[in-house]
């Protein structure tokens, strides 16, 4: 549990550095990297803060205009609202 605690701290630090240093593609990914991880973690309320993050990382997309990167997070998206109870 420790290290999960870990794992999610150091992805929020990773976020916010990004959003305030105004790395908006690295943002991204990092929204990406920490939904893929509380995904396969898929305790409590991981899938829905997955999707958080994921619609997060789709808003950032769309202001940078990257449509690469918005279809795998619609993938994403999709394959998490498919597997959700």
């Amino acid at each position: 549990k420790s290290q999960t605690a870990e794992a999610w701290e150091h992805f929020s630090n990773c976020v916010d550095q990004a959003r305030s240093m105004e790395m908006h593609g690295l943002l991204g990914k990092f929204l990406m990297e920490w939904a893929r991880a509380l995904a396969e973690h898929g305790e409590g309320d991981d899938l829905n803060k997955a999707m958080e993050l994921l619609q997060e990382a789709r808003r950032v997309f769309e202001d940078l205009d990257a449509p690469n990167y918005i279809a795998r997070v619609d993938a994403k998206l999709k394959e998490l609202e498919s597997a959700a109870p």
